[in-house]
């Protein structure tokens, strides 16, 4: 009977249009009130235990350093970078925004992080492009869920947290498959493209432009990478590489690019 009101109660919540979070809360607490008050005693020190967790800090840091990235101009310079490798293989945006979430879902660990990012900047390039809306969405979409096999990932910290498994041996687990599952989406978007006909032709740049396209797109390149080697070699802790990369992701848009910053 509790966990029918429950229901109702969490159902009647969503309705109201109260956020998914609160509603899934309230209808809990409510659960708790009805079936044993008792267990309210417990609930700061179980909110608190799940916070005092030196590996769930990772998890922000991760976001805030693809945060950092999209708004210092690096996520630009990503994509420019991507367009450069897949060039010689006739590929076009479809193909760029594959590679830009493989490489974007390994800074942050966030497949929402990531389709918020890329697909701001990617899919209305696509549409002006020739790309179909729904196509460009859905190539976003797809492609972002790379991030959370991808190391680092934020639900492999999540599964670390809870199990005590090594976060390095997790990230290592996810290095091929997900490298696997992003070359199986290469592969759709390239078909799919020139069956469509959206392989239009580009411009050829010249050495200098290829040059500082390569440069830039490395240096955000080198992020996951320090990230994987410092975590799965025992260098430093997923939270400490976190600190890390919100630090490099700054440094490069401030020092290096010079970004904006404008949030």
């Amino acid at each position: 009977m509790y966990l029918a009101i429950m229901f109702i109660a969490l159902i009647i919540l969503l309705v109201i249009g109260l956020p998914i979070a609160f509603a899934l809360g309230g209808s809990g607490i409510l659960y708790m009130l009805l079936s044993n008050p008792s267990f309210l005693m417990s609930f700061p020190q179980r909110i608190w235990s799940g916070c005092n967790s030196f590996l769930i800090i990772a998890m922000p840091l991760f976001m805030l350093s693809g945060e950092l990235m999209n708004h210092g101009g690096l996520t630009r310079r990503l994509i420019d970078f991507s367009l450069l490798l897949v060039r010689p293989f006739h590929g076009g945006l479809g193909e760029v925004n594959v590679v830009s979430s493989m490489v974007f879902g390994g800074i942050t660990g966030s497949s929402v992080a990531d389709t918020s990012a890329l697909g701001s900047i990617l899919i209305p390039d696509m549409v002006k492009k020739g790309y179909s809306k729904g196509f460009s969405t859905g190539v976003t979409v797809a492609s972002s869920t790379v991030g959370m096999i991808i190391p680092p990932s934020i639900p492999m910290l999540m599964f670390a947290m809870v199990s005590g498994v090594s976060v390095g041996k997790l990230f290592m687990a996810g290095l091929i498959p997900g490298i696997l599952i992003g070359a199986t989406q290469l592969i759709i978007t390239w078909s799919i493209s020139a069956k469509k006909g959206y392989h239009k032709f580009q411009t050829k740049q010249t050495f200098s432009e290829n040059k500082k396209v390569a440069k830039d797109g490395i240096l955000a390149i080198l992020m996951p990478i320090m990230i994987l080697i410092t975590v799965t070699m025992g260098v430093c802790t997923a939270s400490e590489s976190a600190g890390i990369a919100v630090l490099y992701a700054l440094i490069l848009g401030t020092v290096i690019y010079k970004g904006p910053f404008v949030i």
